[in-house]
């Protein structure tokens, strides 16, 4: 019911946004808390994330919060498109991964790929939604702010 369609003019019907306590629960409900078990850091590089493929719990949580960066860093660049890209390698699963691309189509920005790395290293989802609510809010503050100014 909530998926997107389309008109007769082959224009695109979005489902509604969900409110926060819906998303809340869809990030409970999909994005398991990652496993720290080993008390790692999960790094990212040129390759973005790749290390963490072979545990699946893992993976799911570090593709949900990719996404939510992304969409995250595209809001604070007011509105610019960014790229996630699934990287597969005709070498072991290991060197597979996600990684975003900044609008230009290159490697994301160092502040960016930190803040991105702390995000990815969040012990729970109560902590992501506190971090994707924080960071929502203040982009959507800095473009009112820059739209009202300019």
């Amino acid at each position: 019911e909530n998926e997107a369609s389309s008109t007769t003019t082959g224009a695109m019907i979005l489902p509604p946004k969900p409110s926060d306590d819906e998303a809340l629960k869809l990030l409970r409900e999909h994005a398991p808390d990652p496993s720290h078990s080993h008390q790692r850091i999960i790094g990212y590089g040129t390759a973005g994330f790749r290390q963490v493929v072979k545990d699946t719990p893992q993976l799911t949580s570090i593709m949900i919060r990719t996404a939510a960066f992304a969409t995250l860093r595209s809001l604070k660049l007011q509105g610019q498109a960014l790229g996630i890209m699934i990287t597969a390698s005709h070498n072991d699963e290991s060197y597979n991964g996600v990684k975003i691309a900044d609008p230009d189509g290159g490697m994301m920005a160092g502040d960016a790929e930190a803040s991105l790395v702390n995000m990815a290293n969040l012990e729970s989802v109560d902590e992501l939604w506190q971090r994707i609510v924080e960071e929502r809010n203040s982009a959507t503050s800095a473009t009112t702010t820059t739209t009202t100014t300019t």
